[in-house]
């Protein structure tokens, strides 16, 4: 570890809307408030206390401009140079602070452009710096309908260590792009461009199925909400992706916010 700069001032950045303050309450719960640096982007809204404690600044932005606009405005009154951002839907269920300051670190020393905290299978890359035994970031490849590796989205909304001036660069070039649209060809294309990396855990047994996504256990996130709505209690997402490493943390969400009730339902 010595090697590396602790950085204890990471700043962690949640991207939100009034729509989802529920979503926004439990992420908060569970992330932000455990977070030395922290800020939330979101429509102008009267945001509860019990959300708006944990945040050292609030971002507001006009809820009549796309998403891409958005996120641009929020970003462009962030001081750091580089941060962590999260959309608050993904909900932080474990994290290793050592290794993500370590990630942190590397992120800043190789001047990336963004690090993607979920895990990649993607092992016979090129481009690969191995963090230590456990651990690698890989460089990103944009390729469509792949025979052998399937489809890879550089760009995505995943929880990432982004580089301020990148993803402004991102966001004005596709600033009237909506958040469903963020994802389509031309935004890969022109991301393919950039210094953009993976973690990839070669241990399967620090890779964690979580639903949506997986995950080593560095940053073990779960994606609480499809379309609107919860993920089903059935240890499944809506697309059968199975997350039952996480699944008693789900449980006990359901439970402590009674779900249950919620007029968003499962699905």
């Amino acid at each position: 570890m010595s090697t590396y700069l602790k950085l204890d001032d990471l700043r962690y950045v949640t991207y939100s809307h009034s729509d989802y303050l529920d979503v926004l309450q439990i992420h908060a719960d569970h992330h932000v408030k455990r977070k030395e640096k922290t800020s939330l982007i979101i429509n102008r809204c009267e945001v509860p206390e019990t959300i708006s404690a944990y945040y050292d600044q609030i971002i507001y932005y006009d809820d009549a401009l796309p998403y891409a606009s958005r996120l641009y405005t929020g970003v462009s009154a962030i001081e750091d140079d580089f941060f962590l951002l999260m959309h608050d839907n993904d909900v932080l269920i474990s994290e290793k602070v050592e290794k993500m300051h370590m990630f942190a670190s590397i992120f800043k020393h190789r001047k990336m452009d963004r690090l993607d905290l979920k895990h990649t299978p993607l092992k016979n890359v090129n481009d690969v710096i191995n963090v230590n035994y456990e651990y690698q970031l890989v460089r990103q490849q944009y390729f469509k309908s792949h025979p052998r590796l399937g489809t890879n989205y550089v760009y995505n909304v995943n929880p990432s260590i982004w580089k301020k001036d990148c993803l402004l660069e991102v966001m004005k070039e596709f600033s009237d792009v909506d958040y469903r649209e963020m994802e389509k060809e031309d935004v890969q294309r022109f991301c393919s461009k950039k210094s953009f990396y993976q973690v990839h855990c070669p241990d399967e047994s620090k890779v964690k199925h979580a639903g949506h996504f997986l995950c080593s256990d560095v940053f073990l996130f779960l994606h609480i909400t499809h379309g609107g709505k919860f993920l089903p209690t059935d240890g499944t997402t809506h697309y059968g992706q199975s997350y039952h490493d996480v699944a008693d943390r789900y449980a006990g969400i359901v439970n402590r916010y009674n779900l249950l009730e919620s007029e968003r339902g499962f699905g």
